[in-house]
């Protein structure tokens, strides 16, 4: 599991939405699951997460998965979890009636 801060989620959400809307109605041929596996790689690695994306899926008629694998600071070897970010993300989300 991914160590994110709990406005990734929302940021990995805007960064994906447009991707799907271009690419949710088109045919699955190689060549444009090949390219959306490029663009939703490549704006998420814009926008700081590193992902996976599986298109087999695609074969049985279901949506490809994509998969953060992290965030890409998070990746760079010395740099860690700010783990108190994290108790305040946490804290101002229970205040504000979330989670």
């Amino acid at each position: 599991m991914p160590r994110l801060y709990d406005d990734d989620e929302q940021k990995i959400r805007a960064i994906l939405e447009p991707v799907v809307q271009k690419w949710g109605r088109k045919s699955n041929s190689a060549e444009n699951l090949q390219l959306f596996h490029q663009e939703v790689i490549g704006r998420l690695r814009d926008g700081g997460y590193e992902a996976q994306v599986d298109v087999t899926p695609t074969l049985a008629g279901k949506p490809p998965v994509v998969s953060i694998v992290g965030r890409v600071d998070l990746l760079d070897e010395g740099v860690e979890f700010d783990v108190e970010r994290h108790r305040y993300d946490i804290r101002k989300s229970r205040e504000q009636g979330g989670r």
